[in-house]
């Protein structure tokens, strides 16, 4: 079952030029919006952190951004080819989306992120 679109409505972060937003603040969003962390940012709703930069597929873009942040303050916003890596635009805006139908508030992400670290038991009764 899909949520309603009104559950979408403030699963929305607008990340600016010029403005502090923090890596963590940043991670933490993209965390409970569905998308994976990757070495390299290739496909949709990946993205990769190295000191500075956030590399991410933000839903409903064509090519991936990378943002530049110095302290907590974006310094720059730009689009780039997954393949080469190179710059093909700068952004004074990003709007970034869920890229998954389910949502993590802070208490189900919490019991997701236990629960990972928890063994999985499986019994199984039949024969080969």
């Amino acid at each position: 079952r899909v949520p309603p679109p009104e559950a979408f409505a403030e699963a929305v972060l607008v990340l600016r030029k010029g403005h502090a937003a923090g890596i963590e603040r940043i991670v933490a969003f993209l965390e409970a919006n569905g998308y994976g962390r990757a070495n390299t940012v290739i496909e949709p709703g990946e993205y990769a952190v190295r000191g500075g930069l956030i590399d991410l597929f933000p839903a409903g873009r064509e090519e991936p951004v990378r943002i530049d942040l110095f302290g907590d303050e974006i310094e720059t916003i730009r689009s780039f080819d997954p393949f080469s890596q190179r710059s093909t635009a700068t952004l004074d805006a990003v709007v970034l989306k869920p890229v998954s139908e389910v949502l993590l508030d802070e208490a189900s992400a919490s019991a997701s992120h236990a629960s990972a670290g928890a063994p999985l038991m499986v019994r199984w009764e039949g024969k080969w």
